[in-house]
């Protein structure tokens, strides 16, 4: 998923850090706000990224995904990155 980094951030529970998966801390979190105020503070758009590995059971092949209503999870997915 993409989107505004301070609403995808708020969807994760998890980050990927040095190819591996983290929780979500104060500590990182705060650095996290620090690289995103950096960024927009120099004028550029900044889009938050995040992934969820999805259950094949819940969600099988030709699963049709909705946005209005939502039918598939939006929390505790992993933050991946800002760009």
């Amino acid at each position: 998923m993409k989107g505004a980094p301070e609403k995808i951030l708020e969807c994760c529970s998890t980050i990927l850090l040095d190819g591996k998966e983290v929780k979500l801390d104060k500590s990182i979190i705060a650095a996290y706000n620090t690289a995103y105020n950096e960024l927009g503070g120099l004028g550029e758009r900044v889009i938050g990224f995040c992934d969820f590995r999805l259950n094949s059971k819940k969600y099988p092949k030709g699963f049709k995904f909705n946005t209005d209503p939502i039918n598939f999870d939006i929390k505790g997915l992993r933050f991946v990155g800002l760009m």
